[in-house]
């Protein structure tokens, strides 16, 4: 039976193992080569593909010369290499002492992880977890469950951490999103609006905050050439609007409000495209063709523009920007208190429900 100290030193030498596994998967995934020769000279590196069992090679890859992208795989590797080892001797000791009071360890596991990341997290990023989640990949693959596990937990745990230090703001926004249900994520607003969410353990937020910092990342996202995660975009626009149906709810949304200032506060100059895009649309008077045509334009502005050329200077129609077009029309014509304007603000809204209709399916389907 090995002794704690036997799977001290175990998991070190297996944790190496990973850490080379995890430099290769690295240069790998980030540095193909697209000669289908090499030169011995160059130390080629094979990608296997274990997930198919094959022992043949499914590409050749060369080392990249980038100092900065060497030193950053590097980097994460002796910060995982670091808290594992930190980790163990915390555990060991732990364990030693228990073994002299025959008492409970005072330490656990998880408790030895939340201390030595805490220490770290200042230092750690995206890069990090990235590879953090690549070195949980390659101790499976070699049936390393235990080291897998407790990677898994370093992550949880970073990613846990790395929340409590977002704004309120970012924190009720990435909560409310995880919600599947339209209804859900109005009441748990509505709660957070009113500090009644301490059970979930969200902050009170005022509305036009929220809206703000909506705005911010909606816009970020948006002017991306090729949108990051078109499913949390889409989720994001959903909560837009929910927090205007929140601001109604609770007699908000009045001229001159604070929520009200907040919404067009940040939000820039609509693109022409998108607002040449909604007069097309008014144009078409059959709902089926425009929600075809919609659906469409919506699909295109997600494409990768390297693999499909837009015409100079047209911009993609994004979903944010459509629906900021959408509730500036309807209110400039509403305010206008004309009955002629009714069938326009009809089909604006039926665009409008469509846009949302969309944006579900694509966020939560």
């Amino acid at each position: 039976m090995p002794t704690h100290l036997d799977c001290h030193y175990d998991r070190k030498f297996i944790f190496c193992g990973c850490r080379c596994q995890l430099r290769c998967s690295i240069l790998n995934a980030s540095f193909p080569c697209k000669g289908n020769a090499l030169s011995s000279q160059k130390n080629p590196t094979y990608f296997r593909s274990r997930a198919s069992g094959s022992s043949e090679p499914a590409g050749t890859f060369i080392a990249p010369t980038d100092p900065i992208v060497q030193k950053q795989v590097d980097r994460a590797a002796d910060i995982v290499d670091d808290l594992m080892e930190e980790i163990n001797k915390e555990l060991f000791v732990a364990t030693a002492v228990a073994d002299i009071t025959r008492e409970a360890p005072e330490v656990s596991e998880r408790d030895a992880i939340r201390a030595a990341v805490e220490r770290r997290i200042d230092s750690l990023d995206e890069f990090f977890v990235a590879s953090l989640r690549l070195f949980g990949q390659a101790a499976r693959e070699q049936s390393n469950h235990n080291v897998a596990d407790r990677l898994d937990a370093i992550e949880e745990e970073v990613l846990q951490q790395v929340a409590d230090r977002l704004p309120a703001e970012l924190r009720v926004l990435d909560a409310v999103q995880q919600l599947t249900s339209s209804e859900e994520r109005v009441e748990l607003l509505k709660r957070v609006v009113s500090g009644a969410a301490a059970d979930v353990s969200l902050p009170e937020c005022q509305l036009s905050s929220l809206q703000t910092i909506a705005n911010q990342v909606i816009d970020d996202m948006e002017d991306k050439e090729l949108v990051p995660n078109r499913q949390l975009l889409a989720r994001l626009c959903l909560i837009r609007e929910e927090l205007s149906v929140v601001a109604a709810e609770q007699g908000s949304d009045a001229s001159g409000s604070d929520f009200a200032e907040a919404k067009v506060t940040y939000q820039r100059l609509i693109p022409q495209g998108t607002a040449a895009f909604v007069k097309e649309m008014l144009g078409v008077s059959s709902k089926d063709k425009r929600r075809a045509l919609l659906k469409k334009t919506l699909d295109e502005s997600f494409e990768d523009p390297s693999k499909k050329r837009r015409p100079r200077g047209v911009e993609p129609v994004r979903p944010g920007r459509l629906l900021t077009c959408l509730n500036g029309m309807q209110r400039e014509l509403a305010a206008q208190g004309n009955a002629a304007n009714q069938p326009v603000l009809n089909r604006l809204e039926d665009l409008r429900l469509a846009v949302l209709q969309l944006l579900s399916l694509l966020a939560y389907d």
